[in-house]
């Protein structure tokens, strides 16, 4: 399946969770965090990076060690997180890159609701 033509054509939606669509190297997050633009939810806070080279709809997860002390935890967040993401990142019309932070309140939740709250949060973006 090709990318919409929104995105940069390195950017491809697929099934999975691909390299290209993630956030991996500690300047693109500084970058994202820099601009200073979140919308808060329920479970997860999601920061928006706009105006920066070479964005297209990645994302990039965080679960901190000071909300989650435990491994486990901080896992099973990052877990429901990307993918919620990844069933939904085609519905997702941004050339934006995104942070999502998980909330402590995500262990309670199930995929579903993350999913939902998702959604809610981007469309109203």
């Amino acid at each position: 399946m090709n990318a919409p033509s929104t995105l940069p054509s390195k950017v491809r939606l697929s099934a999975h969770f691909l390299r290209s669509a993630r956030l991996i190297k500690n300047s693109d997050f500084q970058k994202v965090f820099a601009n200073k633009t979140n919308l808060v939810g329920k479970y997860i806070v999601i920061w928006f990076g706009e105006g920066i080279e070479n964005a297209g709809l990645r994302m990039g997860v965080v679960a901190s060690k000071r909300t989650f002390r435990r491994a486990v935890d901080r896992n099973r967040a990052k877990r429901l997180i990307r993918e919620a993401f990844r069933l939904n990142r085609a519905n997702f019309n941004t050339d934006k890159d995104l942070i999502i932070v998980a909330r402590r309140r995500i262990l309670d939740a199930k995929r579903q609701d993350v999913e939902h709250e998702l959604a809610k949060i981007l469309e109203g973006k």
